[in-house]
């Protein structure tokens, strides 16, 4: 009887914070990603259940996103990941030489949300709920 080694998904939360001249709301993710005046002000992350850590430019690449581009085994999520892809892609890999990570291994936590509360409702969502799901909520006092 062979033994079955169970190896363990390591999964790397994420998430960008930015700044720029550029409106991300009129823009949208990639305009405003190529913008020159787009800088990355910090990246929170996390492996699996451990505590977060930020990177700031300056700092060197952190090991678990090598290790992730490295090993198909890894997931990474990230919340609304059309905008972390659209800054990995314009800022974070050719100005501070991040890895790129397969497209594959990459998951977005809005869309798994929007789509568990949407399944019971819809078969096929309405281009109306889905930006209404890509929507930034107002904040009100």
């Amino acid at each position: 009887m062979r033994s079955a080694t169970v190896r363990a998904m390591p999964t790397l939360f994420w998430d960008i914070e930015t700044r720029s001249v550029v409106s991300l709301e009129t823009a949208g993710e990639w305009r405003y990603a190529a913008d020159p005046t787009t800088d990355v002000l910090c990246v929170g992350y996390a492996v699996d259940d451990n505590n977060p850590l930020i990177w700031t430019p300056g700092d060197p690449i952190p090991e678990a996103f090598t290790a992730a581009a490295a090993d198909s085994s890894w997931r990474v999520v990230a919340h609304n990941y059309a905008f972390e892809r659209a800054i990995s892609t314009r800022v974070l890999e050719p100005r501070y030489g991040w890895p790129r990570i397969p497209i594959t291994q990459q998951r977005c936590s809005m869309t798994w949300s929007w789509s568990m509360h949407c399944r019971a409702d819809w078969t096929r969502p309405s281009r109306r709920s889905v930006s209404r799901c890509r929507r930034t909520p107002k904040v009100t006092s």
